[in-house]
């Protein structure tokens, strides 16, 4: 999220409901309102003179402007300062968009039991492979992962979520897309857009799912690939791949580094880190309880045992402050892009 913050009084933003005591120097803005502003001057220390409703504005922002620029500015909070988001910045693609769902887990399970006790029967409304997409999710659920077949079935659950349905659809794969769980959504949110309750958790999965995609979209530039995990027992929980470039001299291409973002009921919040080379694994468990650290530490010799095909060069247990959501932002907003600094 672009942001902007002004470092003089907000200027009175003339509409019909203003109120005209309030038309003074130091105005106050609400959260919430829009309005426009234009890039007047660029000045040192990232700070911008903003024309705001013909009146000048001094603002400071680590997001690039440039002088003639037309932004679409939203109040996004007003105490202790004012911080406005920049909507429609095309240099952010997820700019504009709910980005508060990231994170979250992707709840079939609730989904199917909205469906079944909806008086409609709406599955039997839906199209065979969107039923059959969703009652295939619903009994991935129930299944168990521990077998060794595990890794191999989360992963053909994950490539059917659709988060790259388009790309299907552009080379002409209707098949493969159609099998997608954004498919049948996008089928439940067409058929049923008058049923409350079911519109409302339909439209929460799709948007989380297409947030993810403008999220990876985002990331592709780092050659950073993100997946979310729709397993019912997390709270939350996604997984972050990171693959070797050789050209920013940050890892070997043999080298890959995957981060497991975990949220659990019992466990509280854990990062799982693990860097693979051709020598073998490093692992480094991180968590923000001590007593889940400690009690996951109990049965490191059982994991160093279970994994027999690549060589464990190392296991580490640390005590960090672990928030899954928060920490996807970070990767998605560059450094200081999210806070602005209101002192000059």
């Amino acid at each position: 999220m672009n942001t902007i913050t002004p470092l003089t009084g907000y200027p009175a933003v003339g509409s019909s409901t203003s109120d005209s005591a309030n038309r003074g120097k130091n105005y106050q803005p609400r959260q919430g309102q829009i309005f426009k502003a234009t890039v007047m001057e660029a000045r040192s220390r990232n700070t911008f003179i903003l024309d705001v409703a013909g009146r000048s504005l001094a603002a400071q922002a680590r997001t690039p402007l440039t002088v003639g620029q037309t932004l679409q500015l939203q109040v996004m909070s007003t105490a202790p300062q004012v911080e406005l988001r920049i909507l429609g910045d095309s240099s952010n693609l997820l700019a504009g968009k709910s980005i508060t769902l990231l994170g979250d887990k992707i709840d079939i399970l609730s989904l199917m039991s909205t469906l079944r006790s909806a008086q409609s029967s709406p599955l039997s409304n839906l199209s065979t492979a969107s039923r059959q997409t969703l009652e295939s999710f619903s009994l991935f659920g129930q299944q168990s992962l521990a077998g060794k077949d595990g890794g191999s079935l989360l992963k053909q659950m994950v490539d059917r979520l659709g988060l790259s349905f388009e790309a299907l659809l552009a080379r002409g794969d209707t098949t493969s897309a159609q099998s997608t769980l954004k498919t049948a959504l996008l089928e439940l949110a067409h058929l049923f857009k008058g049923a409350d309750q079911l519109a409302e958790t339909t439209n929460k999965l799709l948007t989380t799912l297409e947030t993810y995609q403008l999220a990876q979209l985002q990331l592709d530039k780092e050659n950073i690939f993100l997946f979310p995990l729709p397993l019912p027992f997390l709270e939350k929980g996604y997984l972050v791949v990171e693959r070797g470039d050789q050209e920013k001299n940050e890892q070997t291409e043999d080298e890959e580094r995957l981060s497991l973002h975990l949220s659990l009921q019992g466990l509280g919040n854990l990062r799982i880190d693990v860097l693979k080379n051709p020598e073998g694994l490093y692992l480094r468990f991180a968590g923000d309880s001590k007593e889940s650290l400690q009690f996951l530490e109990q049965f490191k010799d059982d994991l160093l045992h279970a994994i027999i095909d690549t060589p464990i060069l190392g296991i580490s247990f640390s005590h960090e402050k672990i928030n899954p959501s928060a920490d996807l932002l970070k990767r998605l907003l560059p450094e200081g892009e999210s806070l602005v600094n209101t002192t000059v």
